[in-house]
């Protein structure tokens, strides 16, 4: 709060909102992954290793491409919004009681589009076939560790 009243724009605030996030989106994600293949890539030739390790670390794609394009819609948007504020109130925050009820019911609205688009597609409801966005949801690792379990049973 102390930045966005500092400020004549609040680029500060809103700045620190974003690389907060960002931050932990890519700490969040990165770092697990960078261990995992890490790890992985030290189990080539271990004899003891509980499944044949190829040193490959492998994460099926699911939904995450409809997620993103989702996100990017709506931060598309978000950004539209933005922009608009500064150009008409100048600033991103502030101006009338209209324009900020607007704003901020522009902003949930696509937090709910996003939660209830992301929710339609893992129940199902959304065919996860025709949304895939390019990616092939039954692409598999050769790893036995991958495999469904009616596969890794007969994995020796």
């Amino acid at each position: 709060m102390a930045a966005a009243a500092a400020e004549k724009h609040a680029d500060s605030a809103v700045g620190n909102v974003t690389g907060s996030n960002s931050v932990n989106v890519f700490l969040g994600l990165g770092l697990p992954w960078v261990i995992a293949t890490l790890w992985e890539g030290g189990q080539v030739g271990n004899v003891d290793a509980p499944y044949p390790a190829d040193g490959k670390y492998f994460v099926p794609a699911g939904n995450l491409g409809f997620s993103v394009a989702v996100f990017i819609c709506c931060a598309v948007v978000c950004i539209i919004v933005l922009v608009i504020r500064r150009r008409v109130v100048g600033g991103e925050l502030g101006g009338g009681h209209f324009g900020r009820s607007l704003s901020a019911l522009i902003l949930m609205s696509l937090w709910a589009i996003y939660i209830t688009m992301s929710c339609l597609q893992a129940y199902d409801i959304i065919d996860k076939k025709s949304v895939s966005m390019g990616v092939d949801l039954g692409a598999r690792h050769q790893a036995c560790h991958c495999r469904p379990e009616a596969e890794r049973k007969s994995c020796a």
